[in-house]
């Protein structure tokens, strides 16, 4: 069973560099300070742009499942729309791709994408 994944890959924190979401690139995502963590407990975590957010994900050979999510209810006019994308683009990933300090999340048409920089905190 693929219980742990590539290595490097839990505990490590992500930062979201890019977002396209049903075939359309969203703006300014580097920007907003987006992050994820998929711990070795089964818990993913992370900031959303504004706020914090956890969660469950399954990670197995068919790939991963992150939710259902819940998160803190702050507003942040300059970066909801990003949080909005990236909390829709993580509830429809199923494959993920890792390659040294990048990592790439994808749903199973290929539309949405995620690609997250590993490490160095903004």
């Amino acid at each position: 069973m693929y219980v742990n994944g590539p290595a490097g890959l839990l505990d490590t924190k992500w930062h979201l560099l890019s977002i396209v979401l049903e075939g359309t690139a969203i703006d300014d995502v580097e920007e907003a300070g987006a992050n994820i963590t998929l711990g070795s407990n089964r818990r993913a975590f992370g900031r959303g742009g504004c706020n914090q957010f956890f969660g469950g994900y399954k990670l197995d050979e068919e790939g991963i499942r992150i939710g259902p999510l819940a998160s803190t209810l702050m507003y942040c006019e300059e970066t909801m729309a990003v949080e909005g994308a990236f909390f829709k683009a993580l509830g429809v990933v199923r494959k993920l791709h890792l390659e040294e300090d990048a990592m790439e999340m994808w749903s199973e048409d290929g539309a949405t994408t995620l690609l997250f920089r590993k490490g160095i905190d903004q």
